[in-house]
């Protein structure tokens, strides 16, 4: 009976031991904390709440506002959020989690961008205004000169719709 009291005790104390490090969310629908990520001048956002599960969909740069939709928490106990580029002012919204350690009210990190992706940029402005420019730098800040992320933009519809005409 001992032996089973002290494996219960044991079993409890490592359960509170398991929830004491559990996130908590602190984001709202609709606040716009900053992508601030001091290990990486880039953040990974994920198709869902987890980096070893979903794909990156696209890499954000550092200081780059976002609006929180809702906190998703994995069994581990962490706290991802579902985040939203763009306003609903814009067509391309982009949608995509992020890990809460990220998402700061402020950020004093300056963006970085590989001179690849600036000078891609910069061409997609120059054909298609100010706004394509920053949608490509928002979704891209690690481009590695092979993946380029445009899906769920008017960039990427504009070649969607040009390669589905034949063109």
């Amino acid at each position: 009976m001992l032996k089973l009291w002290v494996s219960l005790q044991m079993f409890l104390m490592f359960c509170a031991a398991g929830t004491a490090f559990a996130e908590t969310a602190i984001y709202q629908r609709g606040d716009t904390p900053y992508i601030c990520n001091d290990q990486s001048p880039f953040t990974n956002l994920r198709r869902g709440p987890s980096a070893r599960d979903y794909p990156t969909v696209a890499t954000l740069p550092n200081n780059l506002r976002v609006r929180s939709l809702y906190p998703a928490y994995t069994p581990e106990g962490y706290v991802y959020y579902s985040i939203a580029i763009g306003g609903p002012e814009q067509d391309d919204i982009r949608y995509g989690f992020v890990h809460q350690d990220v998402l700061h009210q402020t950020c004093t990190l300056a963006p970085v961008y590989s001179p690849d992706i600036l000078n891609l940029a910069d061409k997609f402005g120059r054909a298609n205004g100010d706004h394509a420019r920053q949608r490509v730098l928002e979704a891209n800040a690690n481009y590695d000169g092979r993946v380029l992320y445009l899906k769920g933009t008017s960039i990427f519809d504009c070649f969607w719709n040009h390669a589905a005409a034949g063109a």
